[in-house]
């Protein structure tokens, strides 16, 4: 039988009372001198890389820690360096975009100017729809298309919640979450989940991140049952996309106008009528 993964629900615990740290305003003049130092040393190193100890020595960063942390961390959000394992690099021929869409082992950013790019899925570094990242552009595989990789994520989104159903691990071992429109599975937050069971349809949130889409950490929100059921597939996706489910106050006003105005000639005019006429759908329109 299926277990839960308790694996990657572990987090280290801290016991005893821990001090208030009080964070101190720093010198904007010792902070510009630091953006300007950092960017110029990575700009001479070689490859445009550096890691983190000897670019603090470079920039003789005791004078002030918070004044070059803080100068690290901004430049990083804005993307014009990017840190990548133990290196920080300086970001040529980059730019910044919004995960857009993710699929089935591909996904699309749009950059500031709307332009959209394809991205496979190993250089999505695990972004989720809503995600500010750091790109650069790469030779298409497909001529006259956009492609590009991911190089960092600036800013996570706060909207995480994605609809799918619940699957067996590839060794049967574990129940996993298989987003919809994903080929891949995500770990399961037991302790903080919802009651959840095999081939059941759910949200879930997104709780930790790894590298991979396949190494992030979620529990789940809402059950919504049987994925055998067309309106419980159906009333996750409504939910975990937020689409709405009533007519504003504004929408039923106007239709009540255009029912009390009812069909006059102009509406008829260049149309063909047929309200006269038995119609059906093969859809489930009733």
């Amino acid at each position: 039988m299926a277990r839960h993964n308790r694996k990657h629900e572990q987090r280290k615990q801290h016991h005893g009372h821990q001090p208030k740290i009080v964070a101190r305003p720093v010198n904007p003049k010792l902070l510009e001198e630091y953006t300007r130092k950092i960017q110029i040393f990575l700009k001479t190193a070689n490859m445009n890389r550096m890691k983190k100890n000897d670019l603090a020595n470079k920039c003789r960063w005791k004078r002030s820690p918070s004044a070059f942390n803080s100068a690290l961390e901004q430049l990083v959000h804005e993307g014009v360096i990017r840190k990548e394992r133990n290196f920080y690099y300086l970001c040529q021929d980059s730019f910044r975009a919004e995960t857009v869409r993710i699929h089935s082992g591909f996904g699309f950013i749009r950059d500031e100017k709307g332009t959209e790019y394809f991205v496979a899925g190993k250089y999505l570094l695990g972004s989720l729809v809503g995600d500010k990242v750091l790109a650069r552009s790469i030779p298409p595989r497909v001529d006259g298309t956009k492609e590009a990789e991911v190089l960092s994520i600036l800013e996570e989104s706060s909207q995480t919640r994605l609809s799918g159903r619940i699957v067996l691990s590839e060794d049967g071992e574990f129940l996993r979450f298989l987003p919809d429109n994903m080929n891949l599975t995500m770990h399961i937050s037991y302790k903080e989940s919802e009651n959840y069971h095999l081939n059941d349809k759910v949200i879930c949130t997104v709780i930790s991140r790894g590298e991979r889409h396949r190494d992030h950490l979620v529990k789940v929100l809402m059950n919504f049952g049987s994925t055998d059921s067309a309106e419980n597939c159906m009333n996750a996706k409504i939910m975990a996309q937020n689409i709405p489910v009533e007519f504003t106050p504004e929408t039923l006003r106007q239709a009540e106008k255009l029912q009390q105005d009812g069909i006059t000639d102009f509406d008829l005019e260049n149309r063909l009528d047929l309200r006269n006429e038995i119609i059906f759908t093969i859809d489930g329109a009733h």
